[in-house]
């Protein structure tokens, strides 16, 4: 199967029908700041509800679309706390992590935003919400140290647009968990309507969480109508040597977990009781990338990861409902950007493909 042939069917194309403005804006100085500026009231509280006067919970799915009805709300990822990242007129002159995005009609030929979307946020993930599309990770050092102490930690960090031109932000608290660091978090809507996010956890402050020797801990956690993340009772819910970078997807009734570790590979488990528990000896291994991202379709699964520190395009490849999986090569031929891609993540959004890498640039040190 070709490229072309590999985007359309496993497009998880969302009923949005925007089209996405990338670089085309003549002007993209006070517009791309909009969403992150101004003093919104603080509609995380509570919603109008009309003639009624009645208030209702902004965090429920009253609309069934299996997301939380505030996420459609612009004033929700207004002013939030990452909005010192995000767009910047200046960038560190240290090593650091840019998030960058590119656009695509036919998953082949791709538009690159020149724009820096925000820096220091790293291990993206993505989800498709509505016509909202959320860019999460995790904050790295010389970022952290520019935010709130509250921020940092056991916090999932997330980026939102409605247009690629505008960027809001939030951070999610994890409630119910024993660790105090959260890292490479990622996000899944399953097919039950629940919106759940997984992460290596850890509580060694100053660490690098990926050198932390022996077992690592990957949490779930469940939204909440209180805003938050409610990690599940299991503590931890799965361990597995070495474990980093998970990122949950289901095909059919069978709920796949892909993760790497210290090597260049990708391992996949599976559960086939809705992701209550997985069987943590690899079902297959993928050896060349590692930091995976993946994409539901009808009858497969698309795993995309990085190639070693991102310097080659992100490899591909396909599950299906058998178990077999094929590798079906690089996801392009240039990077859009810059001179790296690390953890890739992709979305069929209003009409079009979206890339978001995290590229890292040299500094001066």
């Amino acid at each position: 199967m070709n490229a072309l042939s590999l985007l359309f069917t496993l497009s998880t194309a969302c009923d949005g029908t925007g089209k996405l403005h990338g670089t085309d804006s003549a002007d993209t100085g006070d517009t791309a700041a909009a969403i992150d500026s101004g003093d919104s009231a603080d509609t995380n509280d509570t919603n109008d509800s009309g003639d009624t006067g009645e208030e209702t919970n902004p965090y429920a799915d009253n609309d069934g679309d299996g997301l939380p009805d505030a996420w459609a709300n612009a004033d929700y990822w207004a002013s939030g706390p990452l909005s010192s990242l995000i767009l910047p007129t200046e960038l560190p002159t240290a090593t650091h992590w840019e998030v960058r995005v590119a656009t695509s009609a036919d998953g082949v030929a791709w538009v690159p935003d020149e724009r820096v979307i925000a820096w220091g946020i790293s291990s993206l993930d993505l989800l498709v919400a509505g016509d909202t599309l959320v860019i999460a990770g995790m904050i790295d050092g010389e970022a952290a140290r520019e935010l709130p102490p509250d921020v940092q930690g056991y916090t999932i960090p997330a980026l939102a647009t409605t247009d690629l031109l505008t960027w809001g932000s939030k951070t999610w608290t994890i409630t119910g968990g024993n660790d105090t660091n959260l890292v490479d978090p990622s996000l899944q809507l399953g097919s039950d309507g629940l919106l759940r996010a997984a992460w290596f956890a850890h509580s060694e402050p100053g660490v690098d969480p990926a050198t932390i020797e022996g077992v690592h801990n990957m949490q779930r956690g469940t939204w909440s109508e209180t805003g938050t993340f409610a990690q599940d009772d299991a503590d931890p819910e799965y361990a597995y040597e070495w474990l980093v970078d998970p990122v949950i997807c289901e095909l059919g009734e069978t709920q796949w977990l892909f993760y790497t570790n210290l090597a260049e590979r990708v391992y996949a488990a599976h559960s086939p009781d809705g992701g209550e528990h997985f069987d943590m000896e690899a079902s297959f291994s993928w050896e060349g990338p590692s930091v995976p991202f993946c994409i539901s379709g009808d009858d497969d699964i698309r795993v995309i990861g990085q190639t070693p520190a991102g310097k080659d395009a992100p490899l591909q490849g396909i599950l299906t409902t058998d178990g077999t999986f094929t590798e079906t090569g690089p996801l392009y031929a240039e990077h859009p950007w810059g001179e790296n891609c690390t953890s890739p993540v992709l979305g069929y959004w209003k009409d079009q493909w979206v890339l978001a890498c995290a590229v890292q640039v040299k500094g001066d040190e």
